[in-house]
């Protein structure tokens, strides 16, 4: 029970470190300085923060190696219903719901590394607070395909793909 404690303290701890690639689109914000909206991430370029990687395989390096797939493949599960809300949410136009997928992934993304992800994540609430959730649906196929890169990049780390 306690490595369990351990091991959600430091996923935590690992979304606030990832998170701080995010913290000048917030301070921007807070200042009422519009924030750029990101290009398309360059494929060329690894879509998961290594270092935040790491310190969640050093939570079960030696008393549970098994603990970083458990950890990923959860996450991977659970990011694809956000992702279904988020389908849903556009198709109904239902802003709060979409706010809340987009809010709750974004969360998620920088507890695992997906600091791109979840910084369009953030983009998509912005634009729902700002225009409503008619204009944030041209941003879903860029979450939808930062996504898919997400889940590449870890089915190679987890060994279930190739590079």
């Amino acid at each position: 029970m306690l490595k369990i404690i351990l091991a959600r303290f430091h996923l935590l701890l690992a979304g606030y470190v990832a998170a701080a690639g995010m913290l000048g689109a917030f301070s921007a914000r807070a200042q009422g300085i519009a924030t750029p909206f990101l290009d398309p991430a360059d494929p060329s370029e690894d879509p998961i923060d290594r270092e935040v990687l790491d310190s969640l395989r050093e939570l079960g390096a030696e008393d549970d190696p098994e603990l970083l797939a458990e950890l990923l493949d959860s996450f991977l599960v659970n990011t694809d219903l956000r992702m279904e809300r988020l389908r849903a949410a556009v198709e109904q136009g239902d802003a709060e719901m979409l706010y809340r997928a987009a809010h709750s992934l974004k969360g998620s993304s920088g507890n695992f590394g997906a600091v791109n992800l979840g910084a369009l994540c953030q983009q998509l609430e912005e634009i729902i607070t700002r225009d409503g959730a008619r204009a944030a649906c041209e941003r879903l196929p860029q979450i939808e395909a930062e996504y898919e890169r997400v889940k590449h990049a870890l089915a190679v780390e987890l060994g279930r793909e190739e590079a």
